[in-house]
């Protein structure tokens, strides 16, 4: 087999010697189109490379924006392109009202019914929510077609659910045991500001008489409080937040669902 194998070693040098001798000429072009095209093909990854970066620290930074600004931090479904125009939609804004006018109007404006739909059938293939996809799809409709007083309570009914689930918590629980869960969820730097955004905007207290315009506090709404919520935005930054819970969850090992639960017992159940 060695043999062999010199043998063809030996056949692909003398081939090669003739076609130089034989084809001077034909060769050197070769060789020298060759190494253009490698060239090119060099300078073609160190650009993408330099693009990739780019594109990647802007990505950080505008997630970091959308959360201090009250949003999931999701761009999942937008186009790179439209990162840079959103922040300079931000950077371009002179007040804090004007900000917040302005950005509400252009992501309800990016997340349009097309791509709304997208998030749902993404959310299709996630066994993970096999069973709540009736309702997702009527979250999903009622949004589209306006009905904001419908879709915002039943997205928020889906969180804790949700994670309930993806830990296969079966028995009696403490109360407040998804918030454990969903800080083992998001565990990393950044998806521990996405764990305050949820205790901020969506977990956290109200105050009777305060200005809830926007708000998608679930105590408020599903309390009966909050009787001004249903607005497309509202309905979006929830539908937002589930689709990044939902992604997160579809990550979840279940390796690391027992040594979990077994750390976290005397916390979870009673």
């Amino acid at each position: 087999m060695n043999e062999d194998k010199k043998n063809d070693k030996q056949g692909h040098y003398y081939l090669a010697t003739l076609l130089v001798r034989l084809f001077p000429n034909q060769i050197r072009t070769i060789r020298e189109k060759t190494t253009h095209v490698a060239r090119d093909l060099l300078k073609a990854l160190q650009e993408m490379q330099q693009d990739i970066e780019i594109i990647s620290e802007v990505e950080s930074e505008l997630k970091k924006t959308l959360l201090q600004l009250g949003f999931p931090p999701n761009l999942d479904h937008l186009y790179t392109r439209s990162y840079s125009e959103l922040l300079c939609k931000i950077r371009s804004s002179h007040t804090e009202d004007q900000l917040l006018k302005d950005l509400n109007e252009y992501m309800c404006n990016l997340f349009n019914d097309e791509v709304i739909d997208e998030i749902f059938m993404e959310w299709e293939s996630f066994h993970s929510i096999n069973r709540r996809r009736k309702i997702l799809h009527e979250i999903i409709e009622c949004h589209k077609h306006g009905f904001y007083f419908t879709s915002i309570p039943a997205a928020l009914t889906q969180i804790e659910g949700s994670v309930m689930d993806a830990f296969k918590i079966t028995g009696e629980t403490k109360n407040g045991a998804h918030y454990i869960m969903l800080e083992e969820l998001l565990e990393t730097d950044f998806e521990k500001e996405v764990h305050v955004f949820y205790t901020d905007h969506i977990k956290g207290r109200f105050i009777l008489g305060a200005d809830l315009r926007n708000a998608i506090g679930r105590n408020a709404i599903l309390h009966g409080y909050d009787t001004g919520y249903g607005t497309e935005l509202s309905s979006l930054k929830v539908i937002l937040f589930l689709d990044y819970l939902f992604k997160r969850i579809e990550l979840l090992d279940d390796s690391d669902i027992k040594p979990f639960l077994e750390r976290n017992r005397n916390r979870i159940f009673k």
